[in-house]
């Protein structure tokens, strides 16, 4: 089993985090869990510049959104909120991508946490996940997140089991708008 986390440094995505991303999803076994049915290979330098500029404007636009998480200033991660149509619904979902290296170090449950608690700071009424029905890895996380799995969806093509937050994820108030 890999060490445990040191500190974990968490900043928001910037537009220009591109090749930071890429030292995440360029590798094909973290690429192999997110493409969409029928993707393959690992992210390109214009995905991963995209989806930079797509955090950045997350956090732009909601308050909220993914952070790039470094260890020993080495980003390890990418994660935290985003609102997303999920099963044709805008939700507010918590979602995490660890470089394969740092898989099954707690670094995706550091995520998820943080991205919880920021949820209720923030009084967000309703938080999900969703995970591959065969990445049981990520479906480990749902459960220590005391993540309560709802059922199963479609989602990009495969099967997701859909998980809502403790007491929907905060104490009501906000609700998502839009979804990207």
């Amino acid at each position: 089993m890999a060490p445990p986390p040191r500190a974990l440094a968490f900043q928001p995505v910037g537009a220009g985090d591109g090749a930071l991303l890429a030292a995440i999803f360029g590798d094909v076994r973290v690429a192999a869990w997110l493409r969409p049915a029928g993707g393959e290979g690992p992210f390109t330098a214009t995905e991963c510049e995209r989806m930079a500029a797509a955090g950045a404007a997350r956090w732009t636009a909601h308050g909220f959104g993914p952070w790039l998480v470094s260890e020993a200033g080495s980003p390890v991660a990418h994660g935290g909120l985003a609102v997303k149509v999920i099963d044709g619904r805008a939700e507010v979902e918590v979602a995490w991508a660890v470089a394969a290296e740092h898989w099954r170090r707690g670094i995706a449950s550091a995520i998820g946490a943080r991205a919880l608690a920021l949820a209720r700071e923030l009084e967000l009424r309703r938080v999900v996940a969703i995970a591959r029905v065969d990445n049981a890895a990520s479906r480990a996380v749902v459960g220590r997140l005391a993540m309560r799995e709802e059922g199963r969806i479609m989602h990009a093509g495969l099967e997701h089991v859909f998980a809502l937050a403790p007491d929907g994820g905060a104490a009501c108030a906000r609700a998502p708008q839009g979804g990207n």
